[in-house]
């Protein structure tokens, strides 16, 4: 009896074991099924949603396409008027005479520097008649006025050609000396 009563006692709590385990499996499935559900559900509202705006968008697009469309004023371009200055120095005489300077050799200075040419400029971007370095003044008076007080605080002193290469000697280093006494290249110019 007593072996009887083992095997019972075995047998129930295997019983209680198994439907244990089974309840579980139940559990844990119901759990699952809701959790699709509800993932379903938003998954639905979503793609409404999307449905939604995708219509919208749809309306906007067909409205624009039909409705009248607002004049809009195009800028007008803007272009850069061309100036056409004379090349030559007796073109340039009358502004020149304006400065209480040696007229004849302020234009012989701009004949070596540019040619007497207000438009160019050269490779280390000196520009106009009397080339000044990193100076844009195109306005020709303007650019004149600049060329006297440059002229009357030159390089080596005032009231002289110093700061204008093409007609004085630049400062170089030679033999560990540098020198910045500029030397006239012409005759009647005076650099220091």
């Amino acid at each position: 009896m007593l072996e009887r009563a083992k095997r019972d006692k075995w047998f129930l709590i295997a019983t209680v074991l198994i439907l244990f385990l089974l309840w579980v499996v139940v559990k844990t499935n119901v759990d699952a099924a809701q959790d699709r559900a509800q993932f379903r559900n938003k998954l639905d509202q979503q793609q409404q949603e999307i449905k939604k705006l995708k219509d919208e968008n749809e309306k906007i697009k067909i409205s624009e396409a039909t409705s009248p469309k607002k004049a809009t004023a195009k800028p007008k371009p803007q272009t850069k008027q061309a100036v056409n200055y004379p090349i030559g120095c007796e073109n340039y005489r009358t502004l020149v005479a304006k400065y209480p300077w040696n007229v004849d050799t302020a234009l012989f200075v701009m004949g070596k520097e540019s040619g007497c040419d207000p438009t160019k400029v050269s490779p280390t971007n000196d520009h106009g008649l009397c080339q000044l370095h990193n100076e844009f003044i195109y306005d020709i008076s303007k650019h004149i006025k600049r060329c006297y007080e440059k002229y009357t605080d030159a390089r080596r002193g005032s009231n002289n050609w110093s700061a204008w290469y093409a007609v004085c000697t630049p400062p170089y280093w030679k033999g560990g000396v540098w020198y910045d006494n500029p030397q006239p290249i012409y005759s009647g110019i005076k650099c220091a």
